[in-house]
Parts: C-alpha cells; structure tokens; sequence
C-alpha cells in the first residue's frame, strides 16, 4: 500500500514539475477581436499585444514578429513585421500594449471628411470591425530580457 502512495505521489510530483516547466516565463498574446482584451486599446491602435509575466523576474523589455493575414492569403501584409516593448512587467503581472502599423492605419481610417469629428470617429469604428472580420494575427520569434 505504501508503494501505490510513493507511486501516485511521484507521479503528482512529476506533474507538477512539468506544468510548472512549460507554463514558467512571459506569454505574448495578439488580438484584433474587439470583444477580448483587444477592448483595452482605442480604434486607432488597434493591435492588441497581452504580455504576461509567469516568471520570478522582471522584464526588462520584449521583441517579437507579427504576422498579419487577410483571408487564406499566407503572406505577411505587415509593413514592419518586428515590434518591441521597453516596459518593466513585474513578475506574474500582465499588461496590455496597443500598437499600430501604418498599412494598417491607411486601412482602417475612416472615409469620412470635413470637420464632422463624430462622423469621422463612428466611420474609424466602422473601417476597423470591416478589416477585424478579414484578417487574422499571429506571434512568433518572441525574445525576452530580464532585468538584472
């Protein structure tokens, strides 16, 4: 009996080991989805990055690719597919950063002209849920650095 004991807690042990193991550093999240924490960042900045911090230490600062797709078409339309943060995230803190691409911002501003502001705010609202329903955004090559 107490082998099936020294058996079952080994193997909880070594569970824990290994979640503990991959789950251990910072995550980078990208969305468009306006109904996630995409929310957080105005229409104008519409690339919402989630980096949290499952680590014992604090970031220094973070860099990544961005791949953005419209449809099934596989090539990147970003103008500037590399992006950093310089922000000191504390260790499993999470912070939401709004960023922006210039292909990007020629896309979702709105058509609207003359002095009507609201017009033009409610046509950038507009132009951005049109281009979130056709294209898609990922992250990869994610680098971090720790601060000492």
């Amino acid at each position: 009996m107490k082998k099936i004991y020294l058996v079952i807690f080994s193997l909880l042990f070594c569970s824990a080991i290994l979640a503990g193991s991959v789950m251990y550093g910072p995550r980078v999240d990208v969305t468009l989805d306006r109904n996630s924490f995409a929310k957080q960042c105005p229409p104008s900045f519409p690339i919402a990055t989630r980096v949290r911090n499952y680590s014992f230490k604090t970031i220094k600062s973070i860099d990544f690719n961005l791949e953005l797709f419209e449809g099934n078409n596989t090539r990147n339309l970003l103008r500037v597919p590399r992006a950093g943060i310089m922000h000191l995230i504390k260790p499993f803190d999470t912070k939401v950063f709004c960023l922006i691409d210039g292909d990007i911002k020629n896309k979702i501003s709105g058509k609207a002209s003359g002095g009507d502001s609201l017009k033009k705010a409610i046509s950038d609202v507009n132009s951005l849920h049109d281009f979130v329903e056709k294209h898609s955004i990922y992250v990869s090559n994610i680098r971090y650095e720790y601060l000492e």
